[in-house]
């Protein structure tokens, strides 16, 4: 893979029938187990990334990092999701209700913010 294509996206889940406001819920098992939460659709591996994930703001926040090859393979990937978030399939099948509060584009180097977007759904 290629550093110079990647970024990150940060996702929280909402249990609707919570009590207090749809707060964001605490993940208490392993990044993967919070990942599997989200039940990601097969559109999330256009372009073939490496997935990897951890947690922020105290285990209520997953954050996903999408790496590609190269360039064509991240646009792809940016399209299937931008076409799957205008028709409603980026999400189908999850056990509440999922925030995606930010992105974020990484320069060349893999680590240096050079574009965020936040408030996405």
């Amino acid at each position: 893979m290629a550093v110079a294509y990647k970024h990150k996206r940060y996702w929280q889940l909402h249990r609707p029938d919570d009590d207090s406001a749809y707060a964001a819920i605490t993940f208490s098992g392993t990044t993967t187990e919070a990942y599997n939460m989200f039940s990601f659709p097969s559109l999330w591996n256009t372009g073939s990334p490496t997935i990897t994930h951890a947690f922020a703001d105290s285990n209520t926040t997953l954050v996903v990092t999408y790496e590609f090859a190269d360039e064509a393979s991240q646009t792809s990937f940016k399209t299937a999701v931008d076409a799957a978030y205008d028709d409603g399939t980026a999400f189908v099948s999850v056990a509440g209700i999922v925030k995606h509060t930010k992105t974020e584009w990484l320069a060349g180097d893999g680590t240096t913010v050079s574009a965020t977007t936040t408030d996405i759904v």
